[in-house]
Parts: C-alpha cells; structure tokens; sequence
C-alpha cells in the first residue's frame, strides 16, 4: 500500500528494547500500522514478537524451528548469545504485489566490508505463519544503482546526520518485480520519492523496499537521518566525523560512482571519495562537493579540524590529515606514500586520482580503511599506508563487495610484501618464503585455514581473515614463483587492464587474466588452492643411501596426507664436508619416489628448507621429531645405511 502523495515516510523500527516492552509495542490492536500505509495482521505481529523473545533468549533453535526449512537460518549458529541480543526484527508489507505481502528484516549494526541482514519471505502454511526462502544479499532482483549524489548535514552535539540521496536505479531484468534498498540500520527513512512524486515505497529500518519500475532508469530521491556511534569503526562527535558502514543505500553493495555533498563547521575540511569538486565556505559553514568517477562498493567519508601537511609530486597532491599533529610524522608519511605510489603506478597501470590523503582518527577505529583516493588510520599510526593504497587498484579500480571472497585483501596482502621485497637493496630469490618456519612445523596453518580461499568474505569473520589476509597472500606469491616476478607482474597489470568498469572482481577473473598473458592453463594451480582447505600435509620417508662409482645416490619418498597437490618442492642433501646441493622435485600424486646423485657423503635430506612452499608436516610423535627432514648414517664398507623413518618407528638396516 501507498502512502499519500508526496508525503513523509513514518517509520517505526524495533530497536534493543526490553523484551516485555518489545511485547508491548507488537502486541497491540491489529489497526496499528508499522508504518504509513502497511497493518501488519495481528497473528503475525505475535509471530514476530515471539521470535524477538527467542533472539533476546539466545535460543537459536527456537528461532530456526519457525521456518519452512530450518537451514535458512544456519547462520545464527556462528553468533554468540551476547551478540544475538543485537539483532532486532523489522517486517513491512510489499508494494505494488497482489494481494498482502510481507517481508521480515533481521537486522544489526555492521561493519564494511563484513556479513549483513538478512531477508525472508513471510509465508503462511497450516494457517500459521513461517519465515519462507531467505532472499540473498547478492540476489540483486532485477537491480542496479550505477550512481548517488549525496547530500550530508551534520547536528554535531546529538551525533546525528540528515542525508539525501538522489539514486540513479537501473531496471537490469525487464520481468523484474519488487526492489530492495539495504542501508545501515542506523538510518530512518523519512521521505521517498521518484519526480515529484511519492514512491509507493514501505520502509523500517535496514531496508526500504519499492514497487516494480516500469523505466529502465528511474531516479529515486531518498530522505533520511540517524544517530551513528559505534566506536571502532563509524561515530559523529563534537571534534570528529567517520562514516564508513553502509550510510548510502546500496543493492548488493554491488559498485557505484558518487557525487558527495557534505556541510562540515567552518575551520573543518570534509574528506570523501573522488575529486574535490568545489569547496564553498560561509560564515559558520564550509560546503565540500567531490565526484568520484570510478564505480565502487564501499563509501567513506571523513571530517574534522585537521592540520594537513602536503607536497606535490609528478602534479599530484599527496596529502596528510592530522588531528593531533607530531613532529616529523606526516613527513615520513608522505615519504612512504610518494615512494609506494611511484611502485604501484609502474608495475599496476595508472593511479587514477590527481591527489591522495592519509587521514587520521581519534577513534578507537580498528586499524586502517582503505577509500582509494584517500585511506583513514586509528590515531595516525600509518604503518598500513601501502596496504591501503595498493587497493586503489585491488577495490577501486577492480572493486570488490566482499559477499562472496576477500579476494582484493590477499591481493593487497602481498602488494604490500611485493613493495618490501622488490624495493630493498636485495631482494630473496623466492616471493615466499618462511611458510612453515615455526616450531609446529605448519601445523598450525591446518587449523587457522580452515575454510577454502573461495568462501572466505567476513573481514569480521576470524577464519575468513585469516584466509583472506594470509592464506591468499601466500598462494599469491607461490604463483610469482611458478610464473616469474616480471610473468606475474604482466598478469596482474593484464588483471587491472581487462577488468569491466562497474563489475564486481574476482579470483576468476584474476585466473582468466593468467590464462591469456600466460598462454598457459593454470586450473590446476587454482584449482588446489582456492577451493580446498588448509595446506597439503607432507613427510618424508623410506631413505637410504648407496654408493655409487665416485659418487652417492640417495633415494627417499615423498607423503602426502589426504587428496594430493601437485607441487614444486625443493630438497637440501647436506654432505659430511659442509657441502650442500639444492634441487626441487615435482610432486604430484599420494608417494613420489625421490633419486638423486650428489659427489659427497650425504648426512641428511631436508624438504623445503627455505619455506617456499605452504605445506605442514605430518604428526609427529614427540615435538623434536621433524617429518620434514630425514637423518641419514654413515654407509658401511659392506654398503650398509641405517633407513630414516617417520616419527615413532625404529630405524632398520636397509641393503645398499
């Protein structure tokens, strides 16, 4: 149903309330209205207010038993009683449908670039009522916003914000029906409209759901407002603003260009993605407008009293925002910054911005954020500066909604290392290396990596940071090594070049591009170690040594644990004289015999002594027994060598 013409949106959402009061609130006579426009029928009020109890109770199955298929809600299973307390539920009617139709919003707070609310259909079965399919974040419906202007006012004191957004919505599927809105729980919506005209919009928090658009574009104008404070990460206060977290409507958090207009207090400057447009001040007020040109998921904005310190360099502004200025840092900063900048632009493709900032936050703020024309840092530690700014080009110029992998923070990962690496002095002969350097041996890489490279996309998520962050960083360098520092290097300006403006990127693409710089297919490759968990398990095994005319052959097995990996591992045969003979083998299958000829007495076979490859041993039976390396003995005159075993088993003489 419809509001009047032309009229505001009256929204009310269920916030954290108690639960007898959230009873209170639903529980009333079936005339009252979540919101102009929309009655909800008593029976399901009820509904929702009971399964409200349960999400305050901490009781997921009774949560989970209020759907047609339970497994809908497989993922309250992954939060904790504390925190499921956080999440409320919303429901409205949906628009321009025959007949009633709801929807219900399990929402909270979130964080960029981390999971999101969740969406169901409200069915009915056996005349009660149910929570039917979930509709995905990705699922688009039919969707798509390609553009925003944005306009923001502050009310400091109260933490408040008063934004407008003129969304420019493309119609992608002409059978399209509804379309969903998501925004930050945060944020009323007051108004929608499309012309002059009301949208037949319904609204609560979280979400404001249209009718289906006949056009093929349509701007929509939407007016809304909220209080935002959530230390670590979004806040309006008296001395400093930081918006990050989904403070624009988005569709899938899928890329979008932006105009952003915002009214800061005189003597603040405003920070936001793109390039400064115009800066209008007035007596009590400065007005910045910036447009950023390239489609991406994720906006931020920044404001406060700063103290800038900048240089030119190659005609660009290279810039940084301190609140509580120390000496020499910003300097050192931008130092950083105009070497990291020059590295990326020659190896990468070009830097598309005429500026770059980094600006500091009083927080507390977790870390660092990245928003590719400037990038924002707890406290001005700016330790993470070529990190961030690597994802201009891994998240900007190539953007990623993290619905589906974290795939542009291994990327940024290992820029980061490749800046280090191939800027010292001397640079290793290998891009990975230490892989398995620690006294359990990679072990611990079996529990941390506990979820495939492809389905890690929660940079909340510890197991999906650790994948995304790490695992991938690494696989990204054992392909540098595979292919060649300057190979991948092709590869990856291929990746960037390639790329559609306005899409979504990923591994898969990043593999395509591989594939057509290389001429070379390297499914395999991916294949092994985007879609499988943890790290291959390996031993060494059945050694011995015979000599043979002048010289020694020693001959060893390879184990893998589990379902192979094809893989290049080096061997280090240290001799009796101090010699040392360096060879990697190709292994691929469950046991790889190993021969190889050495001209001195060996003493031992060491797999992978430089870590160039993520691997971890096998159990072993006491922690100073290393599956990795094998021991060998002294050959009798009789030809005789004591055989190396795996941890636990007794050495035999083996006939040379």
């Amino acid at each position: 149903m419809r509001a009047n013409q032309c009229t505001m949106l009256r929204v009310i959402s269920l916030p954290r309330w108690a639960c007898a009061a959230l009873l209170i609130l639903l529980c009333v006579p079936s005339s009252a209205v979540l919101r102009a426009g929309t009655t909800l029928p008593q029976d399901l009020r009820a509904f929702l207010a009971d399964t409200q109890k349960s999400l305050l109770d901490g009781n997921v199955t009774d949560v989970s038993r209020r759907a047609l298929n339970p497994r809908e809600f497989v993922w309250l299973n992954g939060i904790s009683a504390r925190d499921l307390s956080s999440w409320t539920i919303g429901a409205l009617g949906v628009p321009g449908t025959p007949g009633p139709s709801y929807l219900a919003i399990f929402r909270s707070f979130h964080t960029l670039e981390s999971t999101g609310d969740h969406i169901y259909h409200l069915v009915q079965e056996g005349g009660h009522w149910r929570f039917g399919r979930e509709i995905p974040e990705t699922d688009t419906l039919g969707y798509r916003i390609r553009d925003h202007a944005l306009t923001v006012t502050f009310n400091l004191p109260s933490g408040t914000c008063q934004i407008s957004d003129d969304v420019r919505l493309e119609r992608t599927d002409a059978t399209a029906g509804f379309c969903i809105l998501r925004l930050s729980c945060d944020m009323q919506v007051d108004k929608v409209t499309i012309g002059q005209q009301d949208a037949g919009a319904e609204a609560v928090a979280g979400m404001v759901v249209l009718p289906p658009q006949r056009e093929a574009n349509t701007t929509v104008h939407l007016e809304y407002h909220g209080r935002v404070d959530h230390p670590g990460s979004d806040y309006i206060r008296a001395d400093e603003v930081l918006l990050c977290s989904y403070w624009y409507p988005h569709i899938a958090r899928l890329p979008a260009t932006q105009t952003t207009t915002v009214t800061v207090p005189k003597g603040w400057t405003a920070v936001a993605e793109g390039e400064l447009v115009s800066r209008n001040e007035k007596r009590h007020a400065t007005t910045f407008t910036f447009r950023n040109r390239i489609p991406t998921c994720f906006f931020t904005l920044d404001a406060g009293e700063y103290a800038i310190t900048s240089r030119t360099v190659e005609g660009r502004t290279l810039s940084v925002y301190e609140l509580d200025p120390k000496p020499g840092r910003a300097e050192k900063a931008l130092s950083m910054l105009q070497q990291a900048l020059a590295f990326f632009e020659a190896n990468f493709g070009p830097f598309p911005y005429t500026h770059y900032e980094l600006v500091e936050t009083r927080g507390p703020f977790d870390g660092a954020l990245e928003a590719y024309s400037f990038s924002t840092y707890d406290r001005g530690d700016f330790g993470a500066l070529v990190h961030e700014l690597s994802h201009t080009w891994w998240g900007g110029i190539v953007p990623n909604p993290y619905t589906k992998t974290l795939w542009n923070e291994s990327f940024a990962s290992y820029s980061d290392e490749l800046f280090q690496r191939l800027t010292q002095a001397q640079s290793a002969s290998h891009a990975l290396t230490a892989a398995h350097s620690g006294k359990d041996r990679g072990r611990d890489m079996l529990k941390a990596f506990s979820i495939p490279i492809s389905q890690a996309f929660d940079t909340m998520d510890p197991s999906h940071s650790a994948v995304g962050y790490g695992k991938g960083a690494m696989v990204l360098k054992m392909l540098e090594d595979e292919l060649t520092t300057p190979v991948m290097l092709r590869c990856l300006r291929r990746f960037i070049r390639d790329h559609p403006v306005g899409e979504a990127g990923s591994w898969e693409e990043f593999q395509r591009a591989v594939r057509v710089e290389t001429g070379r297919d390297y499914d395999w490759f991916f294949n092994q170690w985007l879609y499988r968990s943890g790290v291959p398990v390996i031993a060494i095994t059945r050694g011995k040594v015979r000599r043979v005319g002048a010289g020694y052959v020693v001959e060893f097995r390879i184990v893998q644990k589990g379902e192979p990996y094809r893989l290049r591992i080096p061997i280090a045969i240290a001799g009796s004289d101090g010699s040392t003979l360096l060879q990697t083998v190709a292994v691929r299958g469950s046991e790889t015999s190993v021969r190889l000829e050495v001209p001195f007495m060996p003493t031992s076979v060491v797999l992978d002594p430089d870590g160039n490859v993520l691997m971890a041993a096998d159990r072993a039976a006491t922690p100073q027994d290393d599956p990795f390396s094998m021991q060998l003995d002294k050959v009798t005159a009789a030809g005789w060598t004591r055989r190396g075993l795996l941890a636990g088993q007794s050495p035999i003489l083996q006939k040379g």
